[in-house]
């Protein structure tokens, strides 16, 4: 059956509900493939906050180098508030207080790049310039794209335009490593990568306790990306992995010392 990409634009869960009485969730800004006829129950019941999702194409420039930028909005990693300071009329002095981290939330960037005019000649042999089209930047949230250098470096610099706290929201990132986890994998295959990636990092503490396993390795894919992107963090290599992975298979659990020393005393 072929599937569809939904893109869910907003910031809470979307649910469609098939005939049958089964019920389908995009969790906020999930993109995901789904059957067709999944696809098309979302669109009808849900249009107006799930749409057809195209990733991003910026053709590459004759002469340039081709970058990767991503979207670093949604990050786990970030604290969840910040300090400011701002004077306090009253006393005139400086006081400082707290402000939601808005790189902790997921969202889109968008913007529209002015691009230059073309010129060409008439049947005259006059020049004439012809105005073209602002081309349109779109990231959805833990996605990278490539795109020119120009356009890596416009972007930034309309990052840098942005209030303090919003800025980073776009950043010059490695591209794919070629032994990267996706969705196809299982929460245990993924959460050893992650540790193997990182192992001071809190994985575990990203996975909700409950629900389905699908939105159980999805949070953690998405709080892998900015690991992933980040070049500090060298991508974990193949055969290891695959020898770790081995190790844990064949690795019988640890018995608890409490359960353990009781059943020697009784067998004692």
């Amino acid at each position: 059956m072929d599937l569809v990409t939904l893109y869910n634009t907003s910031e809470v869960d979307q649910h469609a509900y098939m005939p049958d009485g089964k019920r389908y969730t995009l969790t906020a800004q999930e993109i995901r493939e789904v059957q067709n006829d999944v696809a098309q129950v979302f669109l009808t019941q849900r249009g107006k906050f799930v749409q057809p999702y195209q990733a991003a194409y910026i053709p590459p420039r004759s002469g340039e180098t081709t970058v990767w930028i991503a979207n670093k909005t949604g990050n786990p990693f970030q604290p969840e508030r910040l300090k400011r300071s701002r004077l306090n009329r009253l006393t005139q002095m400086e006081e400082e207080y707290e402000i939601p981290n808005p790189l902790r939330v997921a969202r889109p960037i968008e913007f529209e790049m002015n691009r230059e005019q073309k010129l060409s000649k008439n049947r005259d042999g006059v020049t004439e310039s012809f105005s073209v089209p602002p081309e349109r930047v779109k990231i959805p949230p833990t996605v990278r794209l490539p795109v020119p250098m120009t356009v890596a470096e416009w972007l930034q610099r309309r990052d840098s335009q942005m209030t303090e706290e919003h800025q980073g929201s776009i950043q010059v990132c490695r591209g794919p490593g070629d032994f990267e986890p996706n969705m196809s994998w299982n929460l245990d295959e993924m959460l050893l990568y992650a540790e193997l990636l990182d192992g001071s990092a809190p994985w575990k503490r990203f996975v909700p306790a409950k629900g389905e396993e699908h939105d159980k390795k999805l949070a953690l894919f998405k709080a892998l990306f900015f690991r992933l992107t980040d070049e500090r963090y060298e991508y974990v290599d193949r055969a290891y992995f695959q020898n770790a992975l081995l190790e844990r298979m064949t690795t019988p659990p640890p018995i608890a010392k409490g359960k353990g020393a009781s059943e020697g005393a009784a067998a004692r």
